[in-house]
């Protein structure tokens, strides 16, 4: 079916408006013309409803298609409006005076803060970032944000299949692309289905996260 913009179908509605209305105007002079085997009432009964019938239904198209265009604006700002909250989230990261942890202390408050950005970037229940050391496969640290008032049970993954990118269960997994041979950074939450522009800004809190962790002398980096 084809589509017609919004001022093609203007210019159909107000050109068959106009047409409708003149032909109201003629019809009795045209029945009273002799144009008719019919009674002068019974063909003008039956024009108008015909008449009346067809502004009608281009009325109903016309009106449809307005409301298919505000939903398509209305759907396109509530996109724009949280595509704008995601990076206000983002650049609340990239802006932050984010230190190379020092403390064990640090450490923890920086794996929460990049859990709490990740989980403003994307409406899931839970975030869990895990940091394994690519030596021996120990986890060397780990952290799980739950979103407000969320009680979702722990995402629960084995190394073995973190590393091996066979990650079972109802999971999505996000490896930093940090190629450090010493530890490997991963944000695992539950499947479901991202925007590409979600993926990407997963992917890169998490490239950032292993850039810092990677400074950390207890990290299982050194």
């Amino acid at each position: 079916m084809p589509k017609f913009s919004l001022k093609q179908i203007k210019i159909a509605y107000y050109t068959l408006s106009f047409i409708f209305l003149i032909l109201v105007l003629l019809t009795p002079h045209i029945i009273r013309d002799g144009f008719s085997i019919f009674s002068e009432e019974v063909l003008e009964s039956i024009i108008m409803f015909f008449l009346i019938a067809l502004y009608i239904t281009i009325d109903y198209f016309y009106q449809k298609k307005i409301n298919e265009i505000q939903n398509e604006i209305s759907e396109t700002n509530e996109y724009i409006g949280r595509l704008n909250v995601k990076m206000e989230t983002i650049d609340r990261l990239f802006y932050s005076d984010i230190k190379i942890p020092q403390t064990h202390k640090e450490y923890k408050n920086v794996l929460s803060l990049f859990a709490e950005t990740i989980l403003g970037i994307v409406n899931v229940p839970t975030v869990h970032l895990r940091i394994i050391n690519l030596q021996d496969g120990r986890t060397v640290g780990e952290c799980t944000q739950n979103r407000f008032n969320n009680t979702s049970e722990l995402i629960k993954c084995g190394n073995a299949e973190l590393l091996a990118g066979k990650l079972s269960g109802p999971y999505l997994a996000f490896e930093s692309k940090i190629k450090s041979g010493k530890i490997s950074v991963f944000c695992v939450l539950p499947d479901n289905e991202l925007a590409q522009s979600e993926r990407t800004m997963i992917q890169a809190s998490v490239n950032i996260l292993a850039l810092i962790l990677l400074s950390y002398k207890d990290s299982g980096a050194g």
